[in-house]
Parts: C-alpha cells; structure tokens; sequence
C-alpha cells in the first residue's frame, strides 16, 4: 500500500528514459480506431491488428477455431497473429487441446494389444 505522507522516490535518469521511449513507443506503435486500440502494422500491405485485452483472449481464439471448421493449432495460431495482437501460441494450443469436439473426432493413436499366431506342423508318422 502505497503511503500518501511518503516522499517520492527519485527515480534515475535510466528509468525517465525508459518511461519516456515507452510513450514514444506507444504513439507510433498504436493507433485508436472507433475507439479501439489497435497495433499499427509494420508493413503498410497489412491491416491494423486490435489488441486483445486479457479477458478477451478465450472468446477470440475460440470464435476463430469456430469459424475455420476446428482446423489444427498451426492454422489456428496464424489466422490469429493476422487478426489480433497479444494472443501467444501457448494460449491458443491450451485452448485447442481441451476442444471437446476436437477431443471428440481426433484419431484414435492407439493400437489394440499384439497377440502372437501360434502355428504349429503335426509330423505324420509311417
């Protein structure tokens, strides 16, 4: 808890310039859209990526992996990075591992037990 009657703790010349990239970063890094914030693209061919609040990360990838027909993390992952900005592969591949109907219809990788054949040759006697 922070004391009101404290004194301020002088901060060094290193962190007022940190502080100081870190708004420059944020005026040329960003970009509000009707009023959304959004990440400017590095490459003017691309679309501005909206910036996903922490909260919103489970409905996002989860509406993206409806919309592609439950397609796998790899495709999952890249239409995401196209979209929105802050969305880690880590999220997106938790999330798709406790799909129920990807759980559901994925292909069983395991085998049934193997079972020797025993053959045998009776010897006719003369």
């Amino acid at each position: 808890m922070v004391n009101p009657e404290a004194k301020p703790i002088a901060q060094s010349d290193d962190e007022r310039q940190h502080q100081y990239n870190q708004r420059g970063d944020a005026r040329s890094s960003y970009q509000v859209i009707d009023g959304q914030l959004y990440r400017k693209p590095s490459d003017p061919q691309e679309q501005p990526r909206y910036v996903v609040c922490e909260h919103e990360v489970f409905e996002r990838i989860k509406t993206v992996h409806l919309q592609l027909g439950h397609a796998g993390k790899n495709k999952t992952f890249e239409i995401l990075q196209k979209r929105y900005y802050g969305i880690t592969r880590a999220e997106t591949i938790w999330l798709l591992k406790h799909c129920r109907t990807c759980l559901l219809n994925r292909p069983s990788n395991t085998k049934g037990p193997l079972e020797p054949i025993v053959f045998w040759t009776e010897s006719k006697s003369t």
